[in-house]
């Protein structure tokens, strides 16, 4: 009985081995060549498993795309493991999500070209996919942030959530882009790091740009 269950835990942790490797390379090959660029049997090959590890982890080349993106999601965003951003007030939650989330895309490249590549693609189901199997929930964790700050009376119950969430990742998606011209700048001094940008950005979008009268 002993050697049996030895043997069976062996099996799970070289099962769970496998699963990862096929994951890894995934991730490279995607981010590379696109979905459809790549092949389970260009996979297999780097993840040194045969075809059918892949099909009996993950049902269908569908099936590990997904997964990846679930995976590269789960790394990108400041909220993951269902962690929450410990602040006293919404503008400093904000503001630590902005950098988070940027730092992360910074520290995982392939992730960002990968979601990149997808926003650009013309494939309707796969666009689906990325929003509802992979997206949404993050995004849903943010709205919610924004209309607690409503609650609090720290933002304008007039302001929609998601406008302003989608307002926050998209600028910090295009300084993930274009950090390398802005530092070439003669009037841009936050390039360097992300912390002024996102203290910087987070103000402008809380306060404002237009001065206040009375």
């Amino acid at each position: 009985m002993i050697k049996r269950s030895a043997s069976r835990d062996q099996d799970t942790q070289t099962s769970g081995q496998g699963r990862e490797a096929i994951l890894s390379a995934a991730k490279i090959q995607f981010a590379e060549q696109g979905y459809h660029g790549t092949t389970l049997s260009l996979i297999a090959a780097h993840a040194k498993v045969c075809k059918a590890n892949i099909f009996h982890h993950f049902g269908s080349k569908e099936g590990l795309y997904l997964a990846v993106l679930k995976d590269y999601c789960e790394q990108l965003s400041p909220l993951r493991g269902g962690r929450s951003i410990s602040a006293p007030t919404c503008r400093e939650q904000l503001r630590q999500f902005a950098q988070i989330h940027l730092e992360n895309m910074f520290n995982e490249p392939g992730a960002v070209q990968l979601f990149l590549r997808e926003l650009l693609a013309q494939d309707s189901h796969r666009k689906e996919m990325l929003a509802k199997g992979v997206l949404e929930g993050n995004f849903a964790r943010l709205v919610q942030m924004v209309r607690e700050g409503q609650a609090a009376g720290e933002i304008r119950s007039t302001i929609d959530p998601a406008v302003l969430a989608v307002a926050l990742l998209g600028a910090d998606v295009f300084f993930f882009m274009a950090r390398d011209v802005f530092q070439h700048f003669r009037d841009v001094s936050f390039a360097e790091g992300v912390e002024d940008y996102s203290k910087a950005l987070s103000e402008i979008l809380l306060t404002g740009c237009l001065v206040e009268r009375d």
